[in-house]
C-alpha cells in the first residue's frame, strides 16, 4: 500500500505559469539550491576583496595613518561602504538603534511647602508630554546616530 503524496501549486516568477508539483521534490530542489550559496570567509587575509573594487588596502592604510588630512576620504571612503557592504551597514544600524531614547519627564523647580494649583500643573506636564511625543525622539536620533556613525558628524536642523 502506497501513502498518497501531497502536492503543491507553485507559480514560476518570471513567467507566471502554474504548476502541481510534489512537496518532497519542491523541498529537495530547494535544499539542492542552498548547497549552491558561496560563503564568504571573513578570516581570510586576501588583499582583495569581490566586492570592494573601489579603494585597496594600501590606500585605506594610509587613509587611517593620519585621519586629520583625509576627513574627505574617510567620509567618502565610509559613504560608499555603507552602500555597498551589508556588514558595515548592519554594524552601524546595530548601534545606531540600541539605544532606546526612553525619557521620564520629571517636574523640578516645585516649592511643595506652598499648594500646587493641580490643574495648572497637569495642563503644563500634559504639553510637555504632548511636545516629546511630536518630536519623535527615539525615531529621529536613531536617524542621527546612524548619519554620526557613518559620517563621524550630524549637523541636525529641522
Amino acid at each position: 500500500m502506497s501513502v498518497p503524496q501531497k502536492k503543491i501549486l507553485v507559480t514560476n516568477s518570471k513567467t507566471g505559469i502554474q504548476t502541481s508539483v510534489l512537496y518532497d521534490d519542491l523541498i529537495k530542489s530547494a535544499y539542492a539550491n542552498l548547497s549552491r550559496i558561496q560563503l564568504r570567509n571573513l578570516n581570510s587575509n586576501s588583499d582583495g576583496n569581490p566586492t570592494f573594487y573601489k579603494y585597496s588596502k594600501t590606500q585605506i592604510v594610509s587613509f587611517l595613518s593620519n585621519p586629520a588630512s583625509n576627513e574627505k576620504q574617510l567620509r567618502d571612503m565610509s559613504r560608499y561602504l555603507y552602500n555597498i557592504s551589508n556588514y558595515y551597514r548592519r554594524l552601524i544600524q546595530y548601534f545606531a538603534d540600541m539605544s532606546t531614547f526612553s525619557y521620564v519627564v520629571v517636574p523640578y523647580g516645585l516649592d511643595r511647602s506652598k499648594n500646587i494649583n493641580t490643574t495648572k500643573f497637569k495642563k503644563g506636564y500634559r504639553a510637555t508630554i504632548d511636545t516629546l511625543d511630536r518630536m519623535n525622539i527615539p525615531h529621529e536620533f536613531s536617524q542621527a546616530f546612524k548619519i554620526a556613525f557613518r559620517d563621524d558628524v550630524y549637523y541636525g536642523y529641522k
